[in-house]
């Protein structure tokens, strides 16, 4: 009798830590789910579009000239361009630069980073599409 109470309390314990173990690996199972969908949702997040701004002044008119002043917020210096065509070449970092005239309507304004980022990573670019008004001054702050 003593070698069943014995045996009958080894074969509880047995069920008691087959338990635990399943736990264990039912907990672990679910902390990989976890750490998989937030790798995923990181991923998703670094994957960003361009940044790209919807046009400011709705109304357009380009029988006239406009102004158009940059503003470069960023410690480095940037190429400004007013539709592909260069305006101003390694504008320092906080520092504003205006144009003489510019055919009011719809412009892109490009900016591009020319130095103070990592070798290897993309310089920071930014892009604008405005409508401009005859005889206005549109300022572009950029990064």
């Amino acid at each position: 009798m003593n070698y069943t109470q014995t045996d009958n309390q080894y074969s509880q314990k047995k069920i008691v830590s087959s338990q635990v173990e399943y736990k264990t690996l039912r907990t672990m199972k679910n902390f990989f789910y976890v750490v998989v969908v937030a790798a995923v949702l990181f991923a998703a997040k670094s994957c960003k579009e361009p940044d790209v701004e919807e046009p400011i002044v709705p109304i357009e008119d380009s029988s006239g000239f406009c102004t158009v002043i940059f503003q470069n917020m960023d410690e480095f210096p940037y190429n400004v361009y007013i539709d592909n065509m260069l305006v101003k070449a390694n504008m320092m970092g906080y520092s504003t630069h205006g144009t003489d005239t510019v055919q009011a309507g719809t412009r892109t304004l490009f900016a591009e980073q020319q130095s103070g980022h990592q070798i290897g990573d993309e310089p920071k670019r930014k892009t604008t599409v405005v409508k401009i008004l005859t005889d206005s001054v549109y300022t572009w702050q950029f990064p």
